[in-house]
């Protein structure tokens, strides 16, 4: 699919975007929305089936914590035909064309770089930290800025080298215009699907849970996480091959190869091995897990010229002086000094540290649980009749909404479910029970 009408001169009045046909479409021609009331009959008989009901549906909800961390099968064919309707739902969505239009008219207006959506993103954005580099780099012996050497394709997403994620600090330092073009793709996209849900809301058959956790996958950290990073390496690479060339020229080909890279390496896929004792056939397997969202990306990025508008628009309005502008970029550097230099003090670390804590109820025993990162990943999910809704004022952190939802399921049993920063989050007895057993083994031997 290409999109080459953004590198050069374009219309000044260009068509608008008309997005209930397209919604309209998927919702009665493509049946995006239609169950399949068998296969509801198929789970509701078979509790180990974790087949889509409809073409948005995900049952298994995240199938590697399901697997590793819940110790359930997820069987290929559920994972498999999620994959191909989230294909047909991409088709369906984006329709070949319309988001290349959408960028068009958005580039025309000249309203991207001024919306509050971009600059809330551009300000929530933070580069992992030196002790958080070790959670995510590579853990083979890969070698650095050597982007086409064989060892690079991983199975695990841990794409990246601690020397090259460290050196994507300094590349942000030098180059936030490279990173807000990306969170700039990931919100003019999220305002397209803002655009759909508009019309959907009128839509007597529309599943606006589903629909949202479809266009979840645009607002997530994770490509930007992959990105950045390879933008760093190709960056270093360019500068290491011609010394007295000067600095590399951060172009369509770049953004273009940088995404070439992502994909051509695994950096959308998670390969989790399923044990025999947890296989439903009782057989040890390996499933490929892929990340819905990387069909329509490559679409939409894989010339690079999108990216590369992007990022000329960006650094004509910041040389122009937008203050706008400018202080998103100046946040960049920032959070890029800060994870490279700056430790936070003691007294944050230490307060910090104890807000990870929450108590709860399992299985009868008090316990005290450490709610990190990995913890609340277990507990992402979409809310389920039935489930318990937590009460959150305007003022509460993440730790006061979770310490408040473990007290109401220690003392109901119940599922409860909260949104928190447009992230759902589903807390049941059982998904406390594992991490409850993983950091408490002791108190549950023989149990």
């Amino acid at each position: 699919m290409s999109h080459g009408t953004y590198s050069g001169e374009i219309a000044a009045q260009p068509p608008k975007i008309d997005f209930a046909p397209i919604a309209d479409f998927a919702l009665r021609e493509g049946g995006i929305f239609v169950v399949d009331a068998a296969i509801i009959a198929q789970r509701d008989a078979d509790p180990s089936c974790k087949m889509p009901a409809s073409m948005l549906e995900t049952p298994y909800e995240n199938g590697p914590v399901r697997i590793e961390l819940e110790g359930e099968d997820v069987p290929k064919e559920a994972m498999h035909a999620v994959r191909k309707n989230f294909r047909k739902a991409g088709e369906l969505l984006m329709p070949e064309g319309n988001v290349a239009l959408y960028f068009h008219e958005r580039f025309t207006t000249g309203d991207i770089l001024h919306t509050s959506r971009l600059q809330s993103e551009a300000a929530a954005y933070k580069m992992p930290t030196k002790d958080g580099i070790g959670d995510i780099a590579a853990t083979s012996e890969m070698p650095s800025f050597h982007s086409d050497d064989p060892s690079r394709k991983v199975y695990d997403k841990r794409l990246f080298t601690a020397d090259e994620l460290t050196a994507s600090w300094d590349f942000s330092i030098e180059h936030p215009e490279a990173v807000l073009s990306v969170i700039t793709y990931k919100t003019i996209m999220l305002d397209y699907f803002a655009n759909l849900r508009h019309v959907y809301e009128t839509r007597a058959n529309a599943n606006l849970k589903l629909f949202d956790n479809y266009a979840r996958q645009w607002e997530t950290d994770n490509f930007t996480g992959v990105f950045v990073p390879a933008l760093t390496v190709l960056y270093e690479e360019a500068r290491s091959r011609d010394v007295e060339a000067g600095e590399p020229v951060i172009d369509q080909a770049m953004f273009s190869q940088a995404l070439g890279f992502v994909i051509g390496n695994r950096g959308f896929q998670n390969w989790v091995t399923v044990p025999a004792e947890i296989a439903l056939d009782g057989t040890e397997r390996t499933n490929q897990f892929v990340c819905p969202a990387v069909g329509p990306i490559s679409d939409h990025l894989g010339d690079g010229a999108i990216l590369a508008r992007i990022h000329g628009i960006i650094s004509q309005r910041a040389a122009r002086g937008d203050e706008v502008v400018g202080g998103m970029l100046e946040h960049i550097r920032q959070d890029a000094q800060h994870a490279r230099d700056q430790q936070p003090p003691q007294e944050y670390l230490e307060r910090h540290e104890r807000e990870k804590y929450c108590d709860a109820i399992v299985d009868g025993q008090q316990l005290t649980l450490r709610m990190d990162w990995d913890e609340l990943n277990i507990c992402r999910g979409s809310q389920i009749e039935g489930d318990l809704i937590v009460p959150i004022t305007f003022d509460d952190t993440l730790t006061d909404v979770v310490r408040r939802t473990l007290a109401m399921i220690s003392q109901t049993g119940r599922p409860a479910y909260f949104a928190f920063n447009e992230q759902g989050y589903r807390f049941t007895p059982e998904r406390l029970r594992v991490i409850a057993r993983t950091q408490h083994p002791n108190t549950f031997v023989g149990a």
